[in-house]
């Protein structure tokens, strides 16, 4: 079962090795760290990058945050694109529903997608079998029909 990370921190910027024990340290308040020394998107949050998948990160990264305990720090990591310094806040299993659990939702969502593809074709055809007259004053009034195909 894949694992999603919530609040993985991550601080892209040149980081030194004191910034990285600055952010690991004890109580370190590391949202604070990472708005100061990071340079990349995330900087105004924090660093926070939301939950990911496992999968959703370049490989050494992704390597790195799934291998963390909760409330790890990691050291310093340099990829291509930059520094970076991760922090795991928390852990939670992807949500599997039973099937039963979810049937009623699947059944409603299957006949509604049914019932807009029968109301589309039977208002084609009313639309190509119909023929109405309108008064000249109230033409004005009248949206234009549907095109035709």
């Amino acid at each position: 079962m894949d694992k999603r990370l919530a609040g993985l921190l991550g601080a892209a910027a040149a980081l030194t090795a004191a910034s990285g024990a600055q952010a690991a340290a004890p109580g370190a308040d590391f949202a604070a760290i990472a708005q100061e020394k990071s340079d990349s998107g995330t900087k105004t949050g924090g660093g926070l990058l939301g939950k990911v998948k496992q999968g959703d990160l370049a490989e050494d990264l992704d390597r790195l945050a799934f291998g963390l305990p909760v409330g790890g720090v990691s050291a310093v990591i340099e990829v291509p694109y930059g520094f970076h310094i991760l922090k795991v806040d928390d852990r939670v299993d992807d949500l599997v529903k039973p099937f039963e659990e979810v049937r009623g939702d699947i059944e409603k969502t299957l006949r509604d997608q049914e019932m807009q593809k029968q109301t589309a074709v039977f208002l084609k055809k009313a639309w190509s079998e119909t023929s109405v007259w309108v008064a000249p004053a109230y033409q004005a009034r009248l949206s234009p029909p549907p095109p035709t195909p």
